[in-house]
């Protein structure tokens, strides 16, 4: 940037304004709260920061810099807005029903089709154990004490990919053991609580489903562990299963993740977070 003697460059800096520094308009001095820091041509001027030239002669020159300076910081003002906006679209995940738009998470994700297998799994074999627990302690009707609670989703909604390769290798045990939702209004340890008591009383029946993995149960389920007998009667979720042709290729895909769940987690790298610059 070059500049000659009847002219002076001044740097814009945020720090407190000294109102003796300079005589500035006022219009330019509402529009920027700075302090105008004089440069002499000997010192360094730097691409990123900010640079004023005042016309101390040619007081027209100097008005029409001004408004030209207004003009441009208006522009970039706006770029800047629109590239915040820009950016924050490019983070939605989730579009409107309808919309035609496709967001970079939609329901064809991996880590999507992974939340909707845990979620719809985990209710399958929670249910699948009420009805057991029902059985072999012949209660007439269902009863709430005896009942295996929904848990919060905290381990369904987690989409790491190490904390999903720790998952799949927990027992149910540990997955349901885990508190319950809120929404049951009753202890949040009743689930951890009752299967420690169920494995007391009937080892033989519920410890050999609680001590079974998360993987086991999704092998069972692909007939890939059809020596799961104590899972007889557990069958692959509906809500897993396609409603319509048009359904079928998504369909195909749970199940293929189901069956290579181990394979697929095995050969992803988990993503690396960025750490946030001090400066």
């Amino acid at each position: 940037m070059n500049f000659n003697s009847e002219n002076q460059l001044y740097k814009f800096t945020k720090i407190d304004v000294r109102q003796d520094e300079i005589e500035i308009n006022n219009a330019f001095k509402n529009l920027f709260f700075f302090d105008l820091e004089s440069i002499e041509s000997k010192d360094i001027i730097k691409d990123n920061d900010i640079y004023y030239i005042i016309y101390h002669e040619d007081q027209d020159k100097k008005q029409d810099f001004i408004n030209n300076m207004n003009q441009k910081t208006n522009s970039i003002s706006q770029q800047n807005s629109n590239q915040k906006n820009e950016s924050k679209k490019a983070f939605i995940g989730r579009k409107k029903k309808n919309s035609g738009e496709i967001g970079n998470h939609n329901r064809d994700s991996f880590d999507n089709k992974a939340r909707k297998i845990k979620h719809v799994v985990l209710e399958d074999i929670r249910v699948f154990i009420n009805k057991k627990v029902q059985k072999v302690y012949k209660l007439k009707k269902f009863s709430k004490e005896y009942e295996i609670k929904k848990i919060n989703q905290n381990q369904t909604n987690n989409s790491n990919i190490n904390f999903n390769k720790i998952f799949i290798h927990k027992t149910l045990k540990e997955i349901l053991s885990d508190k319950t939702t809120t929404k049951n209004h009753c202890n949040r340890e009743h689930n951890k609580i009752l299967i420690e008591k169920l494995i007391k009383e009937k080892n033989n029946i519920f410890g050999n489903i609680f001590n079974l993995t998360f993987l086991d149960v999704l092998q069972f389920l692909t007939g890939q562990r059809k020596d799961l007998v104590q899972l007889n009667g557990l069958s692959s979720p509906e809500k897993l299963k396609a409603k319509d042709s048009s359904d079928k290729e998504y369909s195909e895909s749970l199940f293929y993740i189901m069956e290579n769940i181990e394979k697929i987690l095995s050969d992803k790298s988990p993503r690396i977070k960025k750490k946030k610059s001090l400066d």
